[in-house]
């Protein structure tokens, strides 16, 4: 369980060096006063409510896998979006997809994703980059 855990932690971090994008900044300890500024690394990550577990069951509870049998398709897709300040998901986007139409149901699910504990920095909610990769194979 904690290596599976610790591959994912690992595989988020390479998705967050993946694509870089303007307005992105990795936290300092100096205060930074633009409320619109998008972080990749902060004191406190964003917590989905339950923890990584919780958050691969919701996708995998919500996700229409039935698609992937009838393209009979194998692969995984990176999702990257905002936790923003509030807790919202926000900007999802695909970092790397696999066909349109299980593409667009990954965004589908991670725009559905409820509210998580957003991320910190100097003691006051921030938003943050976050990605989850979500895998499938056939049987």
């Amino acid at each position: 369980m904690k290596s599976s855990v610790l591959i994912f932690v690992i595989s988020l971090l390479w998705v967050f060096s993946l694509k870089s994008q303007n307005n992105v900044l990795v936290a300092e300890p100096k205060e930074i006063s633009n409320e619109d500024s998008v972080y990749i690394v902060v004191e406190k990550m964003p917590e989905f409510p339950g923890g990584v577990v919780a958050l691969r069951k919701f996708i995998q509870d919500n996700f229409n896998f039935g698609l992937i049998g009838e393209m009979n398709i194998q692969g995984s897709i990176y999702v990257r979006f905002i936790v923003n300040n509030s807790g919202k998901v926000d900007n999802a986007q695909i970092v790397r997809g696999v066909a349109p139409l299980l593409d667009d149901e990954a965004l589908r699910v991670v725009n559905s994703l409820p509210d998580f504990k957003p991320g910190t920095q100097n003691g006051k909610p921030v938003n943050v980059w976050y990605s989850v990769p979500i895998h499938f194979h056939l049987n």
